[in-house]
């Protein structure tokens, strides 16, 4: 399979002190540099645009004039005039500082188009994670992108502990992976999904190629490292004594193994909650499957740290070695949602389309369906490498 004549171009953003500025790198090495803007009015309109994608019952009802003024005027700004007016195949942004969690697959083109909807948008947070993703690709390595794996292997874990029963979750699941159906060899755990399986599932050998996690995400807004997946409480069998303590005999000798979340979750949940926390993520060993379908509220989010690295549960899964991660940005709508995972599956499932170029199909249709909410047909979007 040859990708040769797909064009990719990259956008890595830089903040000084009052300014933000862009270099435009081009598949021919060279690049272009441009001053974009002062922060001065950036700051304020940036902190009113998070504040406003943090108000979950905004986003149900899909009232979010301030998401539309960034799609319309400023956030336009933000994208070189040689972007907009001639979109690549695939564009790659490298985020800095506060440009992180930008959604500016959102913009608009002169043409009222929206310019997610026409190109592959990527997010990586920087060009080195972006090389470790490509290189953990398997459809990267030697041969593979002339040979391409036609069955794939999906995993799926879901817990829906806010709505006491799991129907809708599953259901989305079914609908998601029917996508993959003509090349899919679906592996699916039949019980409620627990912070143990979920780490089990992570420790897998081999890992599937596409893993699906379906769970509400908790935003821990003092500590982003200490946000996570809301699992349901780990049932306790014979094996299992006070709390959350197991016991095993190895080589005739009893041992007792704890394991207790690092945080608790919060009280609202309708049923029993354990969270697997973002800090608890990045002590995995490398995931070595394609791609990770995050569909957990705002686990694409997250606060900037040292070293300009964004803390945020789809960060934690490039950083173990998945090539690219779907996540949300913010709270997302079930249908939305839905029509989204679905249609990237559908477009992805062939080994031909590249992820990013499956997202923005996706996008478009979820935009023909959910016109005027780009609360909506919005909030999902590519991490890590787009191929």
């Amino acid at each position: 399979m040859d990708f040769s004549n797909t064009r990719v171009l990259s956008l890595v953003y830089m903040v000084s002190v009052d300014t933000l500025s862009v270099v435009l790198l081009r598949p021919d090495a060279q690049s272009e540099f441009q001053e974009i803007a002062s922060l001065g009015a950036l700051l304020e309109q940036i902190e009113k645009l998070h504040l406003e994608l943090n108000d979950r019952p905004k986003l149900e009802r899909g009232r979010t004039p301030r998401l539309k003024e960034f799609a319309s005027d400023w956030g336009r700004k933000l994208l070189p005039n040689s972007v907009l007016d001639d979109p690549p195949d695939v564009l790659v942004i490298v985020p800095h500082a506060i440009i992180h969690d930008l959604p500016l697959h959102l913009v608009s083109l002169s043409d009222g188009r929206t310019f997610g909807s026409c190109c592959g948008v990527t997010y990586v947070s920087s060009m080195s994670l972006f090389r470790l993703c490509a290189q953990k690709n398997p459809v990267r390595r030697s041969g593979a992108t002339q040979n391409v794996v036609r069955e794939r292997t999906v995993q799926s874990i879901v817990a829906d502990v806010y709505r006491g029963e799991d129907r809708m979750f599953r259901q989305l699941v079914n609908e998601v992976t029917a996508g993959l159906n003509t090349v899919a060899t679906p592996v699916f755990e039949p019980d409620r999904g627990t912070r143990v399986q979920m780490k089990y599932m992570l420790h897998r050998r081999p890992a599937p190629n596409v893993l699906i996690v379906l769970a509400h995400g908790f935003i821990d807004t003092e500590n982003h490292r200490l946000s996570g997946l809301l699992f349901d409480r780990e049932k306790l069998g014979p094996s299992w004594v006070g709390g959350r303590a197991r016991m095993e005999t190895i080589g005739g000798t009893t041992i007792l193994f704890r394991e207790e979340p690092i945080r608790d979750p919060p009280s609202d949940t309708t049923r029993p909650a354990d969270l697997l926390t973002t800090t608890e993520l990045e002590i995995f060993e490398a995931f070595d499957g394609e791609l990770v379908l995050l569909l957990a509220c705002s686990s694409g989010r997250g606060r900037v740290g040292e070293g300009d690295e964004p803390s945020s549960l789809a960060e934690a899964f490039l950083h173990i070695g998945a090539p690219s991660v779907v996540a949300p940005m913010w709270d997302a709508e079930f249908d939305s949602t839905c029509l989204w995972a679905r249609t990237f599956c559908e477009e992805w499932r062939n080994g031909i389309t590249p992820k990013a170029v499956a997202a923005q199909r996706a996008m478009a249709k979820v935009e023909s369906e959910f016109q005027g909410a780009p609360a909506w047909f919005g909030c999902l979007s590519l991490r890590g490498d787009w191929l």
